[in-house]
Order: C-alpha cells, then structure tokens, then sequence
C-alpha cells in the first residue's frame, strides 16, 4: 500500500523511516550545502544545513519494528 511520500526521515524513500535512513543522515550530520559530507536527502527541512532541527523531523517519523 503506497501512503504517499514521508513527510521527514524517509532519505531513501522506500516508504518507511529506520536505520537505513538513520545511516544516511548519521553520515551527513553538521554538513551544509557545498561542504563533501553534504546529503540533501538528510536536509528535510531544506535549510542546507544537516542539523538537529532535521533530525527532529527524523525522530518524529521514525518507526521502530
């Protein structure tokens, strides 16, 4: 059943929010546009910067199996 796109959290975009999207913003952390470590798929709010103000939006999607 396809929900729709996540809203936050969902950086690989297969519909659920877990550790592989954590992966994926773990490595991004505290990088912004133009810096090497830079993911915008870790950028939810679109601010470009990976901060905690994303990873808020991480946590409150993040669904636990």
């Amino acid at each position: 059943m396809d929900i729709g796109t996540l809203r936050n959290g969902d950086s690989n975009n297969d519909d659920i929010v877990d550790m592989m999207d954590f992966v994926i913003f773990n490595a991004a952390f505290g990088y912004s546009c133009g810096s090497a470590g830079y993911d915008p798929r870790a950028d939810y709010d679109n601010d470009c910067i990976v901060n905690g103000n994303d990873f808020t939006g991480f946590k409150n999607w993040y669904c636990t199996l």
